[in-house]
């Protein structure tokens, strides 16, 4: 599902033909069922830049259209998303971490060939993705906000008498560095020492 730019096929190849591949299949989580797998890869940009038979998959078309479309953000031409269908053999490892991404670590074999899934598909797909992990971002945020709020009613006067003082003491320490740091740079030091200086000024909480 991503576009790798940082290391050729041919060496990543070669470093996971040293890899152990029970412990590499351990790193991840078990895979969904004995197979074969329908898989999704977001592409972008032309020659070695596409990597349309890279090694990171997903099991999302949503998931996949999402890194399509950030292809383009990024300027690459021509984005788009393939698939194609793998027996469990070819999984390196299934990475459904909490990222949401259904990621599997995947080496396709040569008679595998990715097809071009037509935009008109993975497009609703996409858009389905992002209202589904706004929604979620959104829970989270009111699950946050709802477990500061009993928390903040939980405090005993001691504990709400103890954080007053420490947000008196942040807010003394943080006028006292913009004093200090207005001084220091108008004696015209580097921007190396003005870095120095305020990581030596950095808030320490009691």
């Amino acid at each position: 599902s991503r576009t790798n730019n940082h290391h050729s096929i041919s060496l990543l190849e070669f470093l996971f033909s040293l890899a152990d591949p029970g412990k590499l299949r351990a790193v991840g989580k078990p895979l969904r069922g004995p197979g074969p797998f329908t898989i999704y890869r977001g592409v972008g940009g032309h020659g070695k830049a596409r990597h349309v038979r890279g090694y990171s998959w997903t099991g999302s078309l949503g998931v996949a259209g999402w890194f399509a479309d950030r292809c383009a953000m990024f300027g690459l031409k021509d984005p788009a998303v393939y698939g194609a269908v793998i027996p469990a053999s070819c999984v390196l490892a299934y990475l459904a971490d909490g990222r949401k991404e259904d990621e599997y670590l995947v080496q396709l074999p040569d008679d595998v060939r990715p097809e071009r899934v037509p935009e008109s598909a993975w497009r609703p797909a996409l858009e389905k993705h992002n209202a589904e992990r706004e929604a979620a971002d959104e829970r989270e945020r009111t699950e946050r906000e709802h477990a500061e709020c009993e928390r903040r009613a939980a405090r005993t006067p001691a504990q709400k008498k103890a954080e007053a003082a420490e947000k008196a003491r942040h807010t003394a320490h943080c006028k006292k560095l913009n004093k200090q740091l207005d001084a220091y740079r108008r004696e015209g030091h580097t921007f190396e020492e003005e870095h120095a200086f305020v990581r030596s000024l950095r808030w320490k909480p009691s």
